[in-house]
């Protein structure tokens, strides 16, 4: 329901859906615009019922929009952490630097690995990828651009 206050209206109606620990950005919204398609018809059925059994809104949380810093992949990060922007950030275009110059990261695959090999550098490179050693592993790139190119 619209009140005067921003997100403060009672609920006609909602679903609750588990998130895994391996979500990304696309999978939760597509999950959550299907959510949106059965509500909407559950809506259209049965608007009077839903009406008369709304419920006020609990508190909530709000997060602040993501900063560069956020979205910003450095390879003293764990795999861990490189794969949660990467996941988190993919439509927004997460990133990192190779000799200075910013690149968009869309795809990485990794493998947590004690390895020999400088933090941040090239350890093996194909026509289409890049691995890069991180803290605690190595890192595939293997969907990425120039920011300057996208």
């Amino acid at each position: 329901e619209i009140s005067q206050k921003w997100d403060a209206g009672d609920i006609l109606a909602q679903t609750v859906f588990d998130v895994s620990d391996r979500e990304t950005l696309e999978s939760l919204s597509i999950r959550s615009q299907l959510a949106a398609k059965s509500l909407l018809s559950e809506t259209v059925r049965d608007i009077e019922g839903l009406w008369a059994r709304k419920k006020p809104q609990q508190d909530g949380s709000y997060w602040a929009m993501p900063q560069k810093a956020d979205r910003t992949i450095t390879w003293d990060m764990s795999v861990d952490e490189i794969d949660r922007i990467v996941r988190a950030f993919s439509k927004f275009e997460p990133f990192l630097f190779i000799e200075d110059v910013r690149y968009f990261v869309r795809k990485i695959d990794f493998w947590k690995e004690n390895h020999h090999f400088k933090v941040g550098s090239v350890v093996h490179e194909t026509n289409r990828e890049k691995v890069f050693a991180a803290s605690d592993g190595l890192v595939v790139l293997s969907n990425f651009v120039r920011s300057d190119e996208a």
